[in-house]
């Protein structure tokens, strides 16, 4: 923060000047044309300032950033196409664009290392910006996710580090099963139901909706694993509290308010109010009692932990300094730190995945045969194991690129360059203190210099070429789970309930697109003037890049 202060006071004190310099003239004036002059002559100056004589002035972007305007990024996040829009500011001004007033966003893949890691392994000097702060379910008290202190992060993360380990995944992966079978068991019975849906010009059509299903999934996943029980939202096939909603407006509202870090409480605090909608008052709300729930099972147990979890694990860690055990308000950010962290990056994840493979009958056809072959041979069974799920090589492929070409998390990941500036990636100009950089992951993974010529093309394939060495390569500039020390801690849930999940839907369905849609995403404005149509499943782009509409129709393996 040292680092902003210092060039606010720099630009304070040209603001003074000028102050100054207008003010004295008007000083016979009547006040109210005083006022009107000194904010006009204020605002030319600082629109000149900015264009030319800014240490920023030197890269290009939209308009409204130039003239010092904190305007373009918070309406595309509004609008809903932040990723794809950034994507054609960086095809038409090149690596280094400036997207707001004092945040320049990089598309060059060396800048990757400068900004989130550094090649010795030690964490970034780079640390989150306020744009984080949108995002605390709880006001006062940042979740590991928003938390911007990096010893306080680092600490935090220690401290619960265990719970996310692959290794303790996979012990609770008869959780993650009974959710899976639940999952089967509904859309068994939607197979069973779906009523034939009048398409457009009168054709008929079978169609199931998947991506709500999903977020059922993966939300009550995450009340297994890190509550104590699921959310029952797949028994009910209903977002009935509001709770998943909630959770959505949580990362959508964030993103918005986070571009205008002054007004975010404001604007945090008007949303629910224009839209009738829930925040993430209710996540707390909803977390809140969860937890406390298991603190009477606990208690009336002797003090032994009711069932061997996350929130077990939680409730046994201790602060890495003092060694003291965690307070129930700890366990309570840690908690609720997995709500994004493991449904929305999962349930998007899944629609992504199956909405690519639809669109690529060939690629469907090849992970078929990967898994009967895996099936045929004894490698795979159902309930699938982690194990097996992620030996499946086309799969795992299948899974990467998908998230490739979509993110979950598609916005850049600002931080504030650190006291002194620096020099990032290949730009040869150093970043005054204080401004904010990132990168978008929807941005990065599209450069053909990280990612082939071929880079905007789904291929699959490119994972598995190379051999090993070739797969490291991607792996390097790979940032569907951010990057650095920052990187999503709940990265190992998600990818456990992919490779269980799909072979296991799989297994069971032959999926086809329907002969129509009933409902298709519209192309956003970025893709319009980008000349090029989106996926149909891709939905909104702010902080997460939602996926919708994923209509299919499910064919019984055992009735073909």
């Amino acid at each position: 923060m040292t680092a902003t202060l210092h060039t606010s006071t720099a630009e304070s004190s040209i603001v003074g000047t000028v102050i100054k310099t207008i003010w004295t003239p008007l000083s016979g004036l009547p006040f109210l044309l005083q006022l009107f002059v000194a904010t006009s002559a204020f605002l030319s100056a600082w629109m000149i300032y900015n264009l030319a004589l800014s240490p920023l002035s030197r890269y290009p972007g939209p308009l409204s950033a130039r003239l010092g305007i904190p305007f373009w990024r918070f309406w595309h996040a509004l609008q809903g196409d932040y990723a794809p829009a950034l994507y054609i500011l960086h095809k038409q001004h090149g690596d280094v664009v400036r997207a707001g007033p004092r945040h320049l966003s990089f598309a060059d893949p060396s800048a990757m290392n400068s900004i989130y890691s550094l090649s010795d392994g030690t964490s970034s000097k780079f640390r989150k910006s306020d744009f984080y702060r949108s995002f605390q379910v709880f006001k006062a008290h940042p979740s590991i996710f928003s938390e911007r202190d990096p010893h306080q992060h680092s600490k935090r993360r220690r401290a619960v580090a265990s719970a996310y380990s692959m290794n303790s995944l996979v012990k609770l992966e008869e959780y993650v099963e009974d959710v899976s079978e639940l999952l089967l068991k509904r859309l068994d019975e939607l197979v069973e139901t779906q009523a034939v849906t009048q398409g457009q010009g009168g054709t008929k059509t079978k169609a199931i909706q998947l991506d709500p299903w999903f977020h059922f999934f993966a939300m009550d996943v995450v009340g297994e694993l890190a509550f104590g029980q699921s959310f029952n939202l797949l028994h009910r096939g209903k977002d009935d509290e509001r709770f998943l909603t909630g959770v959505l407006n949580l990362s959508q509202w964030g993103a918005v308010a986070g571009c205008l870090p002054l007004l975010s409480s404001w604007i945090l605090w008007l949303f629910p109010r224009l839209t009738g909608q829930p925040g993430g008052s209710v996540i707390g709300d909803k977390t809140t009692s969860r937890i406390q729930t298991r603190y009477a099972e606990v208690q009336d147990n002797g003090g032994m932990p009711s069932r061997p979890d996350m929130l077990t694990k939680f409730m046994e860690a201790r602060d890495p300094d003092t060694k003291e055990k965690y307070s129930m308000k700890q366990v309570l950010f840690s908690a609720s730190s997995v709500m994004s962290a493991g449904s929305d990056t999962t349930a998007t994840s899944l629609t992504i995945f199956f909405g690519y493979l639809l669109d690529h009958p060939a690629c469907y056809a090849k992970l078929r045969a990967e898994i009967n072959e895996a099936l045929e041979s004894g490698n795979l069974s159902s309930p699938v194991k982690y194990a097996k799920g992620s030996q499946l090589e086309y799969l795992q492929a299948c899974i990467k690129e998908a998230l490739r070409l979509s993110p979950p998390i598609s916005m850049d990941l600002p931080r504030y360059v650190p006291q002194g500036g620096a020099v990032i990636g290949k730009n040869p100009h150093p970043i005054p203190a204080g401004t904010t950089v990132g990168i978008s992951p929807y941005v990065l993974h599209r450069n053909t210099k990280a990612f082939g010529t071929d880079a905007e093309m789904y291929r699959p394939e490119r994972w598995l070429e190379g051999g090993e060495e070739g797969r490291k390569a991607l792996e390097r500039f790979n940032m569907t789970f951010g990057g650095g020390s920052r990187a999503c801690i709940g990265k190992n849930i998600s990818l456990m309930e992919l490779s269980k999940i799909i072979p296991e839907i799989l297994l069971r369905y032959d999926i086809k697109k329907p002969a129509v849609s009933p409902n298709t995403t519209p192309v956003t404005t970025a893709s319009k003037q980008a000349g090029a149509k989106q996926p149909f499943f891709q939905g909104r782009s702010a902080w997460f890049l939602e996926a919708h509409n994923l209509y299919v129709e499910l064919v019984p393996l055992n009735a073909i």
